[in-house]
């Protein structure tokens, strides 16, 4: 399972932060202004904490063990999201996402 921890030390090995951040420092303003998150190839299962992530346009959760898509219904800006070798089966829950334009 992917901790809000693990999320965290994405963030800041992408966007060069100090290591004694914490999840819960980050401001609601600098969490809405992350863009692009790659998580590929790493331990990520739960994306649930991602959806504070609301400015979130490309994502990459590529070789993951995510299965459930769910959570990503409310990035309304999201646009690309790649989920090539997780276990979703099922992406009926994106069918609603209309921004979303490409899905891997």
């Amino acid at each position: 399972m992917f901790s809000r921890t693990d999320l965290l030390e994405v963030i800041r090995s992408q966007c060069s932060w100090s290591t004694s951040l914490r999840f819960s420092q980050i401001s609601k303003s600098i969490r809405a202004a992350v863009t692009t998150l790659d998580l590929r190839r790493t331990s990520v299962a739960d994306i649930a904490p991602l959806a504070s992530l609301t400015s979130l346009t490309t994502l990459n959760l590529s070789d993951t063990g995510v299965s459930d898509v769910t959570p990503l219904v409310s990035m309304s800006s999201l646009t690309i999201l790649h989920l090539s070798g997780t276990l979703v089966s099922d992406v009926t829950p994106l069918a609603s996402m209309s921004s979303l334009t490409a899905l891997y």
